[in-house]
């Protein structure tokens, strides 16, 4: 979606953070800003929670909240930078 985005030209006009870091995103003119997450980290929960299910865990559902990080690369602030 973000790499969308970029193409149609928005990261020029709007200020645009991208969610999961991508490759090359550092490099783009401007460069984006993202939420970066850990898929690795987010495929051991999932698959812990799946086989938990599956071993017969009938608890009430739950929220897992895992941590994120913000790679400021400046294309968040385009727009107050431009005035708009």
């Amino acid at each position: 979606m973000t790499l969308g985005a970029v193409e149609a030209g928005a990261s020029h006009r709007f200020a645009l953070v991208g969610f999961d870091d991508f490759l090359l995103a550092d490099k783009l003119n401007p460069p984006v800003s993202v939420v970066s997450q850990d898929p690795a980290a987010l495929g051991r929960t999932a698959a812990q929670l799946l086989f938990g299910r599956i071993d017969g865990d009938d608890a009430a559902p739950r929220s897992v909240v895992l941590a994120t990080r913000f790679i400021d690369r400046g294309s968040g602030g385009r727009v107050a930078e431009a005035g708009g």
